[in-house]
Order: structure tokens, then sequence, then C-alpha cells
């Protein structure tokens, strides 16, 4: 219970001391003497309200800090203060100010004035109890004994109820329209039976089709591998032809050698007439002469083989014609060949290049 209270450059109050009974006061007095700032007072030192500074007086000057001091019945006190740098509540409970608090007082300052709205009547307030309902008059009196926390509980819990039910009522109402919703996707169970199967179905497919692939790469590898063996075939023909020709080349080769030394040996011959020639003016030793002339008897026998050794040369002649003939076969056989190409079976290079 308030005992006292001391107001200093408060609005119209420069320095005022008021002393309250017990039970009920009453402060009353002509307008505009301060009755209301005495409210506004209380209010600004219990509440913190109103916000700001302006209700400090005009004529206080501007050192001075505004002040509202109340002592309570157990001399217990607060004040509120106010002033240039200085924002602070003090209480007879604690030793140091309290300064840093939000629009409402710090809560051991609330604590201990303990009083509320019904505390304060202003003068343009109704009659206290005596105008208002019964409910009204049950709900204060339920609010002095503590009775409105369970009043308040009461309501809250009522309010989770219902807004629980109301959630429930929704949600089942939901789960209804879902359940009518999902009848329409009946048929995906049987849906993916089918999707199952068709899946399976296509995987068979594609194996189907790669081994079809691979049966006519197969396929395909067999047609090259006919043409390749009629290609070779073909070379085995021709290579019958030109093993005849290869033989009768060496043939000629040799009869080619042949020749040469036939024709080293008439050469020799040649050369031997003409030294019996320039030495037949020379000689005229007998020994010389038979000499010469047993190498003229032997050349006479060269003389006769070489009449064999020319028919020996047409011949070869008619040999080395036919060979040209057969060269110009193989050539014409070897640009078809090209032409054609020859791989190998087994690992597909071009054996052209090395026959």
């Amino acid at each position: 219970m308030i005992k006292a209270i001391e107001i200093q450059n408060f609005q119209s109050h420069q320095h005022s001391v008021l002393d309250f009974a017990p039970g009920v006061n009453i402060i009353k007095g002509t307008s505009d003497n301060g009755k209301s700032s005495i409210i506004r007072a209380i209010l600004w030192a219990g509440k913190n309200q109103p916000l700001g500074f302006a209700f400090k007086s005009k004529f206080a000057p501007k050192e001075e800090t505004t002040r509202v001091a109340i002592e309570f019945s157990d001399d217990k006190w607060i004040v509120r203060e106010r002033g240039e740098g200085i924002n602070q509540y003090l209480t007879s409970e604690c030793e140091d100010p309290f300064k840093a608090f939000n629009t409402e007082p710090p809560n051991e300052v609330a604590d201990l004035l303990n009083f509320g709205d019904h505390n304060i009547q202003g003068q343009h307030d109704g009659y206290f109890l005596l105008q208002s309902s019964s409910g009204e008059v049950a709900r204060l009196f339920n609010r002095i004994v503590g009775l409105d926390v369970i009043d308040s509980s009461t309501k809250k819990i009522s309010s989770i109820v219902d807004r629980t039910k109301a959630s429930v009522t929704n949600a089942q109402e939901t789960i209804k329209k879902l359940k009518e919703e999902l009848k329409q996707y009946d048929f995906l169970p049987a849906l993916e039976k089918d999707m199952d199967k068709l899946e399976t179905q296509l995987k068979e497919r594609e194996m189907q089709r790669q081994q079809r692939t691979e049966l006519l790469d197969i396929t395909h590898r067999i047609d090259e591998i006919d043409e390749e063996i009629k290609d070779w075939d073909s070379w085995l023909d021709v290579e019958k032809e030109a093993q005849g020709l290869i033989t009768l080349a060496q043939e000629t080769s040799q009869v080619i050698r042949e020749r040469d030394t036939i024709k080293g040996v008439i050469d020799r011959i040649e050369e031997l007439g003409k030294e019996i020639l320039y030495w037949q003016d020379e000689v005229d030793s007998f020994e010389f002469a038979e000499k010469l002339a047993v190498e003229v008897q032997e050349c006479r026998k060269g003389i006769k083989e070489k009449g064999f050794i020319d028919s020996e040369l047409i011949r070869l002649q008619d040999i080395e014609n036919e060979i040209e003939n057969f060269e110009n076969k193989i050539e014409q056989l070897e640009k078809e060949r090209k032409d054609l190409g020859i791989l190998c079976p087994n690992c597909g290079y071009d054996m052209s290049e090395k026959l």
C-alpha cells in the first residue's frame, strides 16, 4: 500500500509531497491545479507511462531532473528519475540503479509496486464496481485472488481444444477427400504389373535386336569372306600360269647365260683370226707356222661349232620373244591383281604389297 509520494518537476508540480491514509484516498480540488498530474506521476513511476519527456515542468532548470518517489507502508520505496544523461529506477531492495530497460519497468520494480489499473481511478472513471456487470466484478475478484490464471488457462486450453478439433475435422475431411481422389488411381497396381511385363518384353526385344544385328554382321562378314575366297581362287589360277612363266623365265635366263658364253667364244675366235693374219707376214719359223696351223685347225673346229651357235642364237631369239610376251601377260595380270586387292582372311592385311 502506498504510504507517501513525492513529485518534483513533473508538469505543474515543482515539489509536492502527499501522505496517504490507509484504505481509499481521494484527491480533490479546483480544475488545473495538478490533480490528474499526480495520477500521471504515479503511473510514470509504476508503469513507465507516458513515454518521452514532455511532462517535465517548463519552469524547471535544465540541469534539474524530474523525479517521482513512492514509499510503501512496509517502508520499501522506489524512485523514478530522468534528466540530462539520467534515466533510471532506484529501489530500496537494490543498491545499484536500473538503467537498462525497455518501455516497461524492470521486473524488480513491478514486483515491488504490485498494483494494476484497478488500484487507481481517474476523475472521469465510473464508480468502482458499482457500474460494472457481474461478470466484470467476478473477473476482477478472480484476478485479485489469482483465479484469473485458471480462467485464462481454461480459455487457452479451450482455444487449443477448439483449434485441435477444427484441425482434426479438417484433417478428416482432407483424408476423406484424398481417399475419394485415390479411387481414380485404383488401376495403378494393375498398370504397374503391365508396365513390368512391358519392360521385360522391351528388354527381350532389345536383346533380340542386338542378336539380329550381330547375326547380320556375321552374315555380311561371311559374304565378304566368300568374295575374298573368290578373289583368291582367281589368283590361284593366275598363280598356276605365273608359275609356268617363272619356270620358263628361269630356263630363259640359263639360255641367255649360255648365249653370252658362246658369244665370248666367238669374239675370242675372231680375235685369233686377226692375230693369225697379223702373224702370217711376220712368222718365218716352221715351228711357229705349225703352231699356228694347229691353232688354225682349232679355230676351224670352232668355226664349225659357230654354225651350231648361230642356230642356237636363233632359237634364243625366239625364246626371248616368247619371254617378252609372257612378261607382258604377267604385267597385265599383276595390274589386275592390284586393282582387285588381296586381303588376308585372318587379319585383313593387304597381301598385294608382298606379292
